[in-house]
């Protein structure tokens, strides 16, 4: 399997790398984990968390197990299931890197393992009404139990003094990205670098936002070659991961 790290073509690369990679993955699906996992199988899951909830966050893993085709000194990468949240068993896709062919890999099975965290946890001094756009003053951070949040950045001080409240918070409830409507971190004709992952493989391209957004947020970006909007997920600053490449 030959997926390219970089691509200019939109639409037709990123169903091909797709296509391909889940083609792989089905046979590995049809097996349920159970064995006992190679060391290697923990260390790419925490990378792929701390991927994901960039901060101050330490993770725990129970209950790994795994149906693979690697060895004890491989090096893995996990990708975790769409829609995941800590403090349940969530499921991993497990790809190894190729030997000498920079950005691709091969799917060699899955994992499951239930995932606990504890991190820097944004909360509310006071009650918030909503409409309310929040001060330093309004909130405060500390560590606290992450269970029962999405894989997604978590939140800082900083995110969240300008954004408006949502819905209504009460004194030391927690902020989440449910709660605020954030400040926009890409806007509409911004130029953002495009990248579809699956299974470990990447395809990137450019492209061009059609909406502003926060961190976290789905938007709309548009290849200016073809002009075909697609959905994606606002991963930082001028970078977009694809949600939805139909």
């Amino acid at each position: 399997m030959r997926c390219c790290r970089k691509s200019t073509r939109w639409y037709a690369d990123a169903l091909a790398a797709a296509a391909l990679c889940l083609c792989v993955a089905g046979a590995a699906q049809a097996m349920p984990p159970g064995d006992v996992c190679v060391p290697g199988v923990s260390r790419a899951i925490i990378a792929a968390l701390k991927l994901r909830m960039r901060g101050a966050v330490e993770f725990d893993l129970t209950g790994v197990s795994c149906a693979i085709d690697a060895i004890e000194g491989d090096v893995l990468i996990a990708t975790p299931a769409p829609g995941a949240r800590v403090g349940v068993p969530m499921r991993f896709a497990i790809a190894r890197p190729v030997a000498d062919r920079q950005g691709e890999s091969v799917h060699v099975g899955e994992a499951v393992a239930t995932v606990h965290a504890v991190g820097a946890a944004v909360r509310a001094t006071h009650d918030l009404e909503r409409g309310a756009v929040i001060a330093a003053s309004d909130v405060e951070q500390a560590d606290a139990p992450l269970d029962g949040v999405p894989l997604l950045h978590t939140l800082t001080v900083a995110d969240v003094v300008g954004a408006s409240v949502r819905v209504p918070l009460r004194h030391g409830e927690i902020v989440n990205r449910t709660s605020i409507v954030p400040v926009p971190v890409i806007r509409s004709g911004d130029r953002v670098r495009a990248i579809l992952r699956v299974d470990g493989v990447e395809v990137e391209t450019m492209a061009v936002a059609a909406e502003s957004g926060g961190l976290d947020q789905v938007i709309r970006v548009v290849n200016p070659g073809s002009r075909r909007a697609i959905r994606a997920r606002v991963q930082a600053p001028g970078q977009v991961e694809v949600s939805d490449v139909r």
